[in-house]
């Protein structure tokens, strides 16, 4: 099994491949795809996000309660979560302070709670591999 280091990676889509195929060989991971382009609002992120990822309850109206739920995933199955923003380059091409905001939670919290945190703060929580590739 390969070192879990959860990270946001830039790459191109061949990149992108060569690692899901190596992801997808020893993980059960769930691949979630965004279209950077149609992505310019919150509510477009958040609802992308809790259909993909099935939350129980809408986020929309709370970072909070989303930065909650993506942390927990307990009703998920899989071991590795990998996020695939297409386009990413258009991803909130009109409000890069949101898109900053995004991108720095997923680096400074959700990265690093499925990395390692999770098994210090969750009885029997198991690190997942979390991955973000900006295409």
């Amino acid at each position: 099994m390969m070192l879990i280091e959860n990270k946001i990676i830039q790459t191109t889509e061949d990149g992108f491949l060569k690692e899901l195929i190596e992801i997808s060989s020893q993980y059960n991971a769930l691949k979630v795809d965004i279209d950077g382009a149609e992505i310019q609002t919150w509510k477009d992120f958040i609802r992308s996000i809790e259909k993909s990822f099935q939350f129980p309850t809408t986020c929309e109206d709370s970072m909070d309660r989303y930065l909650d739920w993506i942390r927990d995933l307990s009703w998920l199955e899989n071991e590795a979560f990998i996020i695939l923003v297409k386009n990413s380059k258009e991803f909130f091409v009109n409000n890069s302070k949101l898109r900053d905001e995004i991108l720095n939670d997923l680096e400074e919290v959700v990265l690093p709670f499925w990395e390692s945190e999770v098994e210090e703060v969750v009885v029997d929580g198991k690190s997942k591999l979390f991955r973000v590739y900006l295409i």
